[in-house]
């Protein structure tokens, strides 16, 4: 699935429809969404969100209906003239047409499911056995991983991002990650063995380790979908905070757990198929220094944690999560509602309700990831999820009054 979500009503006016009635393309599907729907493409593995309207011509076209008649249907729903009614079925016709979903069009080639990560290690040179100084062991979800160090800096720096997720217990399956100096300030990353990644520098040290332990947990994991998003629990449910960087997410997610709600993730919302729990990844929180001065008061310790580097050069501390009462158990919680954070410095702090067209739109552009190429029964569970779930918009100008909000939907307050 290539993850977008269109509203496909758009398109060159006067496409000549006057030959056989329209019909969908082989493996195209319309799902209803309150008053509106979602067409899923099995060919392109394509998922579009439509709008009433282009839902409603969708509707007359499965009943059959040419062009003319659609037409004509079309302006006495939406009391409008013919001429308008028409030039909108042929926008939509037009599009769906460039969009192959349409029989006799030709549909896109699907991209193959993009499980896992690709790394680039053609600047690491072939594994050897390193002298360990040092080597711990972790769990994140239902995966262990044990990193073995060759320098005692190489664990000052990473451990303190992970020490909440240390573990005694080597039995099972577990990975192993060596950390490598190679002499002139530069290491490598292996994982059981195999070229992983480099690191120029000490500097990009935890951010590499992290990106390489997070991925392994993510191959260990058990889900359909990978949405960007934080993930905050309420006793035996969660709520997903999709939103693209810069929205403010991981604040509002560190914010939301000081207030007493559970952690599973600020970044990586893992859904498993049909029950849409979210899988809890509950590795530190990443807090660019733009947010330093925000969570100072939440969390004292945030100004004496170390500052390191990115790929993408922002500057950011891994901010251990707090430890609540209730722990979230490794099969993780059900995601009964999804609020879209965006931060807005100059409107207002509001918890909006969102239609679920839009809201499905919008978590589609923060999919990441499925795990398989998509069926039509595995897009109608997402469509009856979503339309079960409660859906908001979240501006924030506020982080204190988005918290309050957060927290009164949920009975907490």
């Amino acid at each position: 699935m290539s993850g977008r979500a269109d509203t496909p009503v758009a398109g060159s006016p006067g496409t000549d429809t006057a030959a056989a009635p329209p019909r969908p393309a082989p493996g195209c599907a319309l799902h209803i969404l309150d008053d509106a729907g979602v067409v899923f493409s099995q060919a392109s593995q394509d998922i579009f969100a439509f709008n009433t309207s282009a839902t409603y011509i969708w509707c007359q076209m499965e009943e059959g209906l040419a062009p003319d008649a659609i037409a004509r249907a079309y302006a006495e729903t939406f009391a409008c003239t013919g001429a308008e009614a028409r030039d909108h079925v042929d926008q939509a016709l037009a599009s769906w047409t460039g969009l192959g979903l349409l029989a006799g069009t030709a549909p896109a080639a699907a991209d193959p499911p993009a499980r896992r990560s690709r790394f680039d290690p053609d600047s690491v040179p072939p594994h050897r056995e390193p002298a360990v100084v040092a080597q711990r062991r972790y769990r994140v979800a239902r995966t262990a991983v044990r990193i073995r160090f060759t320098a005692a800096d190489q664990e000052a720096c990473v451990h303190p991002l992970l020490a909440h997720l240390e573990s005694d217990d080597p039995a099972g399956d577990e990975t192993v990650i060596d950390v490598v100096a190679l002499g002139d300030g530069t290491m490598a990353l292996y994982r059981d063995g195999a070229a992983a990644m480099d690191c120029p520098r000490m500097g990009l040290l935890a951010h590499k380790v992290k990106g390489l332990v997070w991925y392994c947990a993510v191959m260990g994991a058990d889900y359909l979908f990978d949405f960007h998003a934080g993930v905050v629990g309420a006793g035996d449910r969660c709520l997903l905070l999709p939103a693209a960087a810069g929205s403010g997410k991981s604040t509002l997610t560190a914010a939301l757990c000081h207030a007493g709600m559970q952690y599973l993730s600020d970044e990586i919302a893992l859904l498993e198929a049909g029950t849409f729990r979210a899988r809890p990844m509950p590795l530190a929180l990443c807090v660019k220094d733009t947010a330093w001065d925000l969570l100072a008061p939440l969390y004292p310790d945030l100004a004496g944690l170390p500052a390191h580097e990115r790929m993408d050069g922002k500057i950011v501390k891994y901010l251990p999560p707090p430890v609540n009462a209730d722990p979230v158990p490794a099969e993780g919680l059900p995601a009964t509602a999804v609020i879209f954070p965006r931060y807005d410095p100059d409107g207002p702090t509001e918890l909006r309700p969102l239609a679920k067209n839009e809201a499905l739109r919008r978590l589609l552009a923060e999919c990441i990831v499925v795990s398989t190429a998509l069926d039509q029964d595995q897009v109608r569970g997402l469509v009856d999820w979503i339309g079960r779930a409660d859906t908001f918009d979240l501006p924030t100008a506020s982080l204190a009054e988005s918290v309050r909000l957060v927290l009164r939907y949920c009975g907490r307050t």
